[in-house]
């Protein structure tokens, strides 16, 4: 027995399919976007498609395999930063760490009487790995003095549209 709409047959993925290809109606608790009076005004035909304009590109992405950070990309805002050196700090902490345990094991190895080249091998693995450590952090830390992105005005007005008086 279907409940409330459910499909009669049970079979509820071609139903969840069905609900996701509705795109003019409304979900329960979605709020939809007002139409302004000019867009009521000029629901016409569609203009032919050498009138449009060109689509515009998407500002945020950046071209596929580009390692450049895009000046609008969400890394480039004040609390991201502040995420940055917090990581910058992690890692420092964990590179000092590092460091420590492998000065620790090198005083260890030293005073053995034969040196044993196999208590030496975790003091370099240590090693590199505090140096990738610091090198990280010290990247994190070099990102943060780039200049922030220009942001655009910030509006409160629906739709961005300036009001008149």
């Amino acid at each position: 027995m279907a409940i409330d709409g459910e499909p009669k047959d049970g079979d509820f993925v071609r139903y969840i399919d069905m609900l996701n290809r509705q795109r003019g109606i409304a979900t329960p608790g979605q709020v939809m976007r007002r139409e302004g009076r000019a867009s009521r005004r000029n629901q016409g035909p569609p203009p032919p498609a050498d009138m449009q304009p060109p689509p515009r590109p998407n500002p945020v992405s950046a071209a596929p395999g580009s390692t450049a950070p895009d000046a609008s990309s969400p890394k480039a805002t004040l609390a991201a930063r502040s995420g940055q050196r917090r990581i910058a700090l992690g890692l420092t902490i964990a590179g000092v760490f590092a460091l420590w345990h492998a000065v620790g094991m090198l005083f260890t190895a030293l005073d053995r009487d034969p040196i044993d080249v196999d208590d030496l091998i975790p003091v370099v693995f240590l090693a590199v790995c505090a140096f990738m450590l610091f090198k990280g952090a010290s990247r994190l830390r070099s990102a943060q003095r780039a200049p922030l992105a220009k942001l655009p005005p910030l509006s409160t007005l629906p739709g961005g549209q300036k009001r008149r008086a």
